[in-house]
């Protein structure tokens, strides 16, 4: 064969490599619609917020790659749970990302954090002033949903003045790591 017929392997390696990436990422996200699905199964039950925020950080990425803000989860070194519908805690969460990612510059970075004080554990959301999207309502569906399902939220303030936003809800069950 001439070398003009020759199969470049490298460019066919290439190709290769990202059209796997491409159906890991497909699975990857099957995988979390399936888990999300089930989050309405029952009104209420025992819900770890590690694995809460690991289902929403591959379902809300997507949003957060679409203004070029980057997105990043802080998972719990223990095992943190409460009691609550699972859906309306994701729902609240969610409506938390979107509005921060309205307010968003690129190369941003928004971050939910798992955090816990006693008798209590929630998610920390960091990376904008949410005082001002409180002021503003845009945050006011995300209070209804956390009224419903006996959570708050709370504005803390960081080092840098910025006002990061607090989800808590009374802990059921704190574990440590095995």
């Amino acid at each position: 064969a001439s070398a003009s017929s020759d199969l470049d392997v490298e460019k066919l390696q290439s190709v290769h490599d990202r059209i796997m990436a491409q159906i890991d990422r497909g699975v990857e996200l099957i995988h979390n619609m399936n888990r999300f699905s089930h989050t309405v199964d029952e009104a209420e039950r025992d819900t770890d917020l590690n694995e809460l925020i690991a289902i929403l950080s591959v379902l809300g990425k997507r949003f957060a790659d679409l203004k070029n803000v980057r997105f990043d989860v802080e998972l719990s070194p223990a095992s943190i749970t409460v009691r609550c519908s699972p859906f309306r805690l994701l729902e609240a969460v969610f409506n938390v990302e979107l509005a921060a990612l309205s307010v968003m510059n690129a190369d941003d970075l928004l971050r939910l954090s798992v955090i816990q004080q006693p008798g209590k554990a929630g998610i920390r959301a960091s990376g904008c002033d949410f005082g001002e999207l409180l002021e503003a309502g845009s945050l006011d569906n995300s209070k209804a949903i956390l009224a419903d399902i006996k959570g708050d939220l709370q504005l803390a303030k960081d080092g840098n003045s910025c006002q990061n936003l607090e989800i808590w809800l009374p802990a059921t069950v704190i574990s440590d790591v095995f």
